[in-house]
């Protein structure tokens, strides 16, 4: 059995799904998966990788791409430090916009990193692609077919880091947070009314409670992520809201990483 056929039964059997990886100095967004193409000879890494082309515009096959949000948070300055997966929420909002919650405990700064990607829904496709179709995609191009190389997945990954950073003390004289037995005044600032038992209670924030902010992140190329205290997002181009006395925040750099196949010599031998 030549090395070519032994590939294609272990394709068959759903057994053949190994990539490579590098996210070694890729820039954010320079390849996409179905990008083919190789590195000359006399260079070693993909600064100096030369696209060829794309599968899916050449439309060789059918394949599916399947596209993936994900990401962790940490925070080592609350009561009980942690450091967790989470989840976007599950529906992606207009504009291919993805919105990330996180709890950021009083006077506290919460990290995470956020990746998104796009990948071919099998590898085995791409492998099975790749051997079908190698051979021509190379020759129009005048090189070897085991030089060419298949990306099969393509992303960012980035960090992002909001801080409560409001030095004023929790409690009075910040606002109220005990019940206060006076009568009400209805023009008295801070207040703003009694509970059942005629006990009257401050509406400022309590900053004993931890306070919920928003990240708003895309895949998209060229979109600029942001913090929110709203769920909502803005139109890209459109002035981002500010955020609240006391609220700082970092974004990191984006930096990118990919999957790829490629074959060896034998699988091309007559």
């Amino acid at each position: 059995m030549t090395l070519r056929q032994l590939r294609l039964s272990n394709i068959d059997a759903d057994a053949h799904n190994h990539t490579w990886n590098e996210n070694r100095g890729i820039p954010s967004h320079k390849f996409a998966v179905g990008d083919y193409g190789y590195i000359p000879d006399g260079k070693k890494d993909f600064d100096d990788f030369i696209v060829l082309g794309n599968v899916a515009k050449k439309e060789l096959a059918k394949f599916a791409i399947s596209h993936h949000a994900y990401g962790t948070h940490w925070c080592q300055e609350a009561s009980i430090p942690w450091d967790a997966p989470m989840k976007p929420f599950p529906q992606v909002l207009p504009g291919d916009v993805t919105c990330w919650a996180l709890v950021v405990p009083p006077y506290a700064e919460v990290g995470c990193q956020i990746i998104h990607s796009s990948s071919f829904g099998h590898v085995a496709d791409a492998w099975r692609l790749l051997l079908l179709h190698g051979r021509d995609l190379a020759m129009e191009h005048d090189i070897k077919p085991e030089k060419l190389m298949l990306i099969t997945q393509a992303g960012t990954n980035q960090d992002f880091y909001i801080h409560d950073f409001d030095t004023r003390p929790p409690g009075p004289p910040r606002g109220l947070s005990h019940p206060v037995h006076q009568p009400f005044d209805f023009y008295q600032p801070g207040f703003s009314g009694f509970n059942d038992s005629g006990h009257m209670f401050s509406s400022f924030p309590d900053k004993t409670a931890p306070a919920i902010m928003y990240l708003i992140t895309s895949p998209t190329p060229g979109f600029d992520p942001y913090w929110s205290h709203t769920p909502i997002p803005v139109p890209q181009g459109t002035t981002r809201p500010g955020l609240n006395h006391g609220w700082t925040y970092r974004i990191g750099w984006s930096t990118g990483f990919i999957h790829w196949i490629q074959l060896h010599s034998e699988d091309f031998a007559e």
